[in-house]
C-alpha cells in the first residue's frame, strides 16, 4: 500500500483473489480455507469402484450419499492430438455440437437445465470429456443423453 506519505498504515492487508481481508481476519480465513479444502479432499479414490465393460467402456463409481446430487463424466480419449493438418480444431467443433443437440435430444443444454442440472465439457489435447452434476432422481435421463451422444451428434 502506498498512500504518498511517510506514515506506517496499522492495518495490513492481504488479497486473495479480489479478496480484502484485514489483517485481524487472516488467520479465521486460513483456518476456514484449510478445514473446507481438507473436507473436499476428503474423497478416498481407492474406493471407486471400476469395471470395464464388454464393449471397451470403463465405468467408475465413487459414491457419497451427503447431497441428493449425482454426477457424471463421460471421457473419450480423442482431441487435438488426433486431427490432421489443415483440418484442426474439429474435436472441439465436434465438442460444441454435442452442446447443442442428438438425434434423441434437440435441444441437450435444456434437458441438463430444466431438471436443475448444470454441465461442461472441454476439449485438450488427447480427451474430449463432457461432465454435469443433477439431481439423482433424473440420472437415467442423463444417461440415455450421454449414450445418445456417443452415437449420434452428427446426425
Amino acid at each position: 500500500m502506498s498512500s504518498g506519505s511517510s506514515a506506517k498504515s496499522s492495518i495490513r492487508i492481504i488479497c486473495i483473489s479480489r479478496l480484502y481481508l484485514p489483517r485481524r481476519h487472516q488467520g479465521l480465513f486460513v483456518y476456514l480455507f484449510i478445514l473446507f479444502s481438507t473436507a473436499l479432499s476428503a474423497y478416498d479414490l481407492s474406493q471407486a469402484k471400476v469395471e470395464k465393460l464388454g464393449n471397451g467402456l470403463t465405468v467408475m463409481v465413487l459414491e457419497d450419499h451427503l447431497q441428493p446430487l449425482v454426477s457424471t463424466q463421460v471421457l473419450y480419449k480423442v482431441g487435438g492430438r488426433n486431427e490432421c493438418v489443415g483440418a484442426t480444431g474439429l474435436a472441439h467443433f465436434v465438442e460444441h455440437m454435442a452442446f447443442r443437440a442428438t438425434k434423441n435430444f434437440p435441444d441437450t443444454q435444456d434437458a441438463i437445465y430444466k431438471v436443475g442440472g448444470e454441465w461442461h465439457g472441454y476439449t485438450w489435447i488427447d480427451q474430449t470429456t463432457y461432465f454435469e452434476t443433477i439431481p439423482v432422481r433424473h440420472l437415467d435421463e442423463v444417461l440415455k443423453l450421454q449414450a445418445d451422444r456417443m452415437v449420434n451428434v452428427v446426425n
